[in-house]
């Protein structure tokens, strides 16, 4: 078997595993790691408070719908996936549904502004820096400053995603997991 091959089979079946654990328990994010954002990838965003991913409300695919956490991994589909692309130092995060980017609306830099998904016009706004923060990343966005959380720490579905500043709470912290099959490789 050839060395790609197998690379694809260990990340399948660590996503496999993911999956099944989100499922079913809370899971001990330690013990998993995030793949490394990579350009033209598709990821999932799972919250390693909630153990949910990162979606646009209720699916919709209109321009100023709110980012909030949605699925388990178990049950993620192209509303929960997302298409990450290089900008000079920087990414943007494409929903795989809508074909709309993540976006801090107006250019705000307050905390506790709710994320929303917008056309993508190439600003500032809609580029994001990925910060490691031990096994896994924060979502720093590069017009304020602040970085991707659910608002008050919360873990149920629909819960709006906000911007705020750094804490390195688990609130903040998103394992990013690869989707095999999906992307460039």
């Amino acid at each position: 078997m050839s060395l790609p091959k197998i690379r694809f089979l260990v990340l399948a079946v660590s996503v496999g595993l993911l999956f099944i654990a989100t499922a079913f328990a809370d899971v001990p994010f330690d013990r998993f790691h995030s793949s490394a954002p990579l350009d033209g990838e598709v990821f999932v965003l799972v919250n390693t408070c909630s153990g949910r991913c990162l979606a646009i409300q209720n699916g919709l695919k209109c321009r100023g719908a709110n980012v909030v956490q949605g699925a388990l991994p178990a049950s993620a589909g192209a509303g929960e996936r997302w298409k990450i692309v290089k900008t000079d130092n920087y990414f943007k995060l494409i929903n795989e549904n809508s074909g709309l980017v993540l976006a801090v609306p107006e250019a705000s830099r307050l905390q506790g502004q709710q994320i929303v998904q917008w056309d993508d016009s190439g600003t500032e706004d809609q580029q994001w820096e990925f910060v490691k923060i031990g096994h896994h990343y924060s979502v720093k966005s590069r017009v304020s400053g602040l970085v991707l959380g659910v608002s008050e720490s919360r873990k149920d579905d629909a819960a709006p995603v906000v911007q705020w500043q750094l804490a390195e709470i688990p609130d903040q912290v998103w394992l990013i997991q690869w989707v095999p099959g999906l992307g460039k490789r």
